[in-house]
């Protein structure tokens, strides 16, 4: 990510970490945040995420994303 804001990403990517981890939540999270970059012009961004185990029953989940070229 280089042309939108951390602020701006943090607005868009909601993810309560005090919940039960769940396949479905961190699928709407990149929904989400694919449909905005869309609306930015970054028609071929990408949204990864990684889950990685912390501690006991904890895990941080990172997201990647990729804008690709901006579409005026």
């Amino acid at each position: 990510n280089k042309d939108v804001s951390e602020k701006d990403l943090a607005d868009v990517i909601k993810f309560d970490g005090r919940k039960f981890l769940d396949k479905a939540k961190i699928d709407a999270v990149k929904k989400s945040a694919r449909s905005y970059f869309e609306t930015q012009g970054f028609y071929e961004a990408t949204i990864d995420h990684k889950v990685a185990p912390v501690g006991n029953n904890e895990v941080d989940v990172t997201f990647t994303v990729s804008e690709g070229p901006r579409y005026a």
